[in-house]
């Protein structure tokens, strides 16, 4: 947990999930569906996922599953603030090139097998959105170049990229 590059800020929350997670890992993942048991094994077996993933990607869906289907036992004193929104919301963090599409792929995955084969079971999303922005980004590019799906917004004093970088000052 980067606060500042160089300065590292422990956050006592993050280690406690990371120490439950991987000792819900270790006595084989009590709790889950059957459904979520036969993912689990898959992406951990180099034999049956097509290829291997990095254990950081393995971790971040183990806890966000963990968090959704972990016997409410194993998360005793967890308590993750919320927004104040009526939707639970929970992300994973993950570093420049870690394989977040990947984890984004494997959590959709859990999600809808396990929502299709218990579909009243209100730990699993029936409906997805996806927020991603445009890749690569081509905000080198003058916007005028730029074809109108690529940007968010346009007007006659600035364009902003879906990446967030701003060309001020190019009109459409």
């Amino acid at each position: 947990m980067f606060d500042d590059p160089g300065v590292f800020r422990e956050i006592p929350l993050i280690n406690r999930i990371r120490e439950r997670v991987k000792a819900w890992r270790e006595s084989g993942y009590p709790g889950v569906t059957g459904i979520t048991k036969r993912l689990l094994e898959q992406w951990r077996d180099p034999e049956e996922f097509e290829s291997r993933c990095f254990f950081c990607q393995l971790e971040a869906a183990e806890t966000l599953i963990w968090l959704a289907e972990a016997p409410p036992s194993e998360r005793v004193d967890i308590d993750i603030p919320s927004d104040g929104g009526a939707l639970k919301r929970l992300c994973a963090k993950m570093a420049t090139g870690s394989g977040k599409t990947v984890v984004m792929a494997m959590v959709i995955a859990w999600h809808i097998l396990n929502k299709v084969a218990n579909p009243r079971d209100a730990r699993f999303a029936k409906n997805i959105l996806v927020v991603a922005s445009a890749l690569p980004c081509e905000a080198a590019w003058p916007c005028s170049s730029l074809p109108t799906p690529r940007t968010t917004m346009r007007s006659s004093a600035s364009c902003l990229h879906r990446c967030g970088t701003s060309c001020a000052g190019e009109r459409s």
